[in-house]
């Protein structure tokens, strides 16, 4: 019988490792989404209803160490798959993702941009690509 090498056991468990702790911070972002959506029920026109449970939400998503491309998801999420970029920017603000809005504006396209997962729906409002 033929056992596996220490080296080749250590990469197998580091693979595995590493898939529960993305499947861990996707759980968290639905999760996060859910108690968003809970919280704010209604949507005035194209804009979420901006407030301190989706703030705290953030702020949280941020502590567990949620990037700020998963962030853009988790507000996407809570707005129905919509992605408003002047709530995202106030949002992701508030949240301690940016501290200069300017800055944050810049962040914020170019994260939407180089991503490849969202779709310009009109000016400063994006949607996941492939969802209606």
């Amino acid at each position: 019988m033929k056992y596996a090498s220490f080296a080749h056991v250590q990469r197998i468990l580091s693979e595995l490792l590493d898939t529960l702790k993305e499947n861990k911070r996707d759980t968290e972002a639905t999760c996060v989404a859910i108690t968003i959506r809970l919280h704010n029920n209604s949507v005035f026109g194209d804009s979420a209803v901006i407030s301190n449970a989706m703030i705290k939400g953030l702020k949280e998503a941020k502590e567990r160490g949620a990037t700020q491309l998963e962030a853009l998801k988790i507000i996407a999420a809570a707005n129905g798959g919509v992605l408003v970029v002047k709530d995202a920017l106030m949002l992701m603000c508030a949240a301690g993702y940016f501290k200069n809005p300017m800055t944050a504006d810049a962040a914020i396209y170019t994260l939407l941009d180089r991503s490849g997962l969202w779709e310009k729906v009109k000016l400063g409002v994006y949607k996941k690509e492939g969802e209606q």
